[in-house]
């Protein structure tokens, strides 16, 4: 009897044992499903990241060709406006100028018509006040008339006229001078 308790505590204790081994492996392949199963879900979202990282990156490549054509473009419309502004203020430049001249043109007719005015006024005036003469010849000598006899009066008359419509400044505009102050006015 001795060998059938000893052998039946010898089938207890493998059965045991077996039933031991059999729990643990069946509880190591359960971790290994786990585990498994785990890094195919890692595996998939790891593709699909990739898939997603791609298609950011071919869009951010078209997005800086885009950028870079654009930049391009920017550059080449920069030139182009730079040019227009030069071409612009030589334009400015030109017009400024035309219109000085055309406003010194201006004055030294203004001046010249307002000499004139004041010319034939003047005359006017004192051909108005002079005493017909009794004498023909006494009439003709500049002496009779209170004039210097050199010819200097008809010379008085015109020389300020012409100073002033010749005494034009830098800048186109007319500059008073003693002539046109003194000659005009009086």
């Amino acid at each position: 009897m001795s060998r059938k308790t000893k052998s039946g505590k010898n089938a207890a204790s493998t059965l045991d044992r077996r039933r031991e081994t059999l729990l643990a492996r069946t509880s190591a392949a359960d971790e290994s499903a786990t585990k498994l199963s785990t890094l195919e879900e890692e595996l998939r979202a790891t593709s699909q990241r990739k898939r997603d990282d791609e298609a950011s990156l071919s869009e951010a490549l078209i997005r800086i060709a885009e950028l870079k054509k654009a930049i391009k473009s920017a550059e080449k419309r920069r030139t182009k406006l730079r040019s227009a502004r030069k071409d612009a203020r030589q334009d400015h430049t030109e017009a400024r100028r035309r219109a000085e001249v055309a406003e010194a043109k201006y004055d030294r007719a203004v001046l010249a018509d307002l000499l004139r005015r004041e010319k034939d006024r003047d005359l006017a005036a004192h051909a108005a006040r002079q005493p017909t003469p009794v004498d023909p010849a006494a009439a003709e000598s500049p002496e009779a008339q209170g004039q210097p006899s050199n010819g200097l009066a008809s010379r008085a008359l015109s020389g300020p006229a012409r100073w002033a419509t010749r005494s034009i400044g830098r800048n186109g505009s007319a500059e008073p001078t003693a002539a046109t102050q003194t000659g005009a006015t009086a």
